[in-house]
């Protein structure tokens, strides 16, 4: 338990450190959409590069993976379902809902985590693929 917390702290930590730094105003006035685009299209994509490379495929292509997409599949349908038969939306927006709402955003809480509570995030890896 201490260890998820520790997990959680590291996040939240960041995110604090982020928050006094943007009120702060040390990075200048475009700091938000500099470290936006940098944190989107450069430190993400690597981290999760650098996580799924030292992942064995016994690991990545494992029950877990089963368990995400089958659980993902079924949350998209049931989200498609009461968008366009129940609420009466479009098919675009339908899908859309249903491709929001099956997202399992694991990599950014998932990864620190995981290296937290197990000492490794390579057990994050199935649910980065789906």
């Amino acid at each position: 338990m201490v260890g998820v917390l520790q997990g959680f702290f590291v996040v939240w930590f960041i995110i604090m450190v982020g928050w006094f730094v943007g009120r702060q105003r040390v990075l200048g006035d475009n700091a938000r959409q500099v470290l936006s685009a940098l944190t989107f299209f450069v430190a993400s994509p690597a981290l999760l590069f650098e996580t799924l490379s030292k992942a064995q495929l016994g690991e990545v292509f494992a029950e877990p993976l089963l368990v995400t997409a089958v659980s993902a599949v079924c949350t998209a349908i049931v989200f498609f379902s009461i968008v366009k038969f129940v609420l009466k939306r479009a098919l675009p927006e339908a899908l859309m809902s249903a491709m929001a709402a099956s997202l399992a955003n694991s990599a950014n809480l998932g990864i620190p985590i995981a290296v937290y509570v197990l000492g490794d995030a390579s057990y994050v890896a199935p649910l980065l693929i789906f």
